[in-house]
């Protein structure tokens, strides 16, 4: 398991640099869907924020785990659980 305030941090930061308009990773809100309405990523910023992720904190996001991209906390909850518990 690793520092959820640090895998919050990453995650936020990875998002952001994924967006057009590259936010402020603060400003993200924890409840906003990743997808469709919420940050509005397409299917090739999902990939390769997914690979991102993956890669990152050394996770596998199974098809059947897709549903953590509803929200950012979501996202955050998953990927501290699983993640390998040092900061990289």
């Amino acid at each position: 398991m690793a520092d959820r305030e640090w895998v919050e941090k990453e995650l936020r930061s990875i998002i952001a640099a994924g967006m057009p308009d590259k936010p402020d990773p603060a400003s993200i809100a924890a409840n906003v869907p990743i997808f469709r309405e919420g940050l509005g990523l397409d299917s090739l910023s999902g990939l390769r924020l997914l690979t991102t992720i993956e890669e990152r904190f050394s996770v596998y996001i199974d098809d059947d785990d897709f549903d953590v991209f509803d929200s950012l906390q979501k996202l955050i909850d998953f990927v501290a659980e699983r993640a390998e518990g040092k900061e990289s």
